[in-house]
């Protein structure tokens, strides 16, 4: 699936390949000291690559762009879903939840509503309120009455 953007002014649709940074840096001789005392000037123009239906690729102002669809649907689809929250070591390690197809939208904020999320005290990984283990360090979490009882 793909990224299509639409250029702002000319309306041509093209296929996001990726965003970045143009650099520049120039000097001008200084009004006293010419070369001696030069005037720098340096920036970042914000650039996204871009492929046209002939595989060609251009870079394009990202101010120019917009964002029509993501793997087929417009943005606002992907928008519209509640994501549950994740702990910073969870976003550092890429634990971000993906999002759901169209089918299993629904199925998924159901889910989410009616389950509850406790941060685990080992990992800090989210995990279902009544888990009995963390599924990212193996954490003993719940630990029943009858298996206190047996082990003293």
């Amino acid at each position: 699936m793909a990224t299509i953007v639409v250029h702002k002014r000319s309306g041509i649709r093209y296929v996001l390949i990726g965003t970045g940074y143009g650099a520049y840096k120039s000097q001008l001789p200084g009004v006293f000291g010419g070369s001696v005392f030069p005037r720098e000037e340096t920036g970042e123009i914000p650039l996204a690559a871009v492929s046209d239906k002939a595989g060609n690729i251009e870079w394009i102002f990202t101010d120019e762009l917009v964002v029509a669809e993501v793997d087929g649907q417009p943005p606002h689809v992907w928008l519209e879903q509640k994501a549950e929250p994740v702990t910073e070591r969870e976003a550092d390690e890429g634990g971000l939840p993906s999002h759901p197809s169209r089918g299993q939208a629904a199925s998924a904020e159901d889910q989410s509503q009616s389950q509850s999320y406790e941060l685990c005290p080992g990992c800090e990984h989210r995990v279902v309120s009544d888990a009995r283990e963390c599924p990212s360090c193996g954490l003993v979490l719940i630990v029943s009455v009858d298996e206190s009882e047996g082990s003293t």
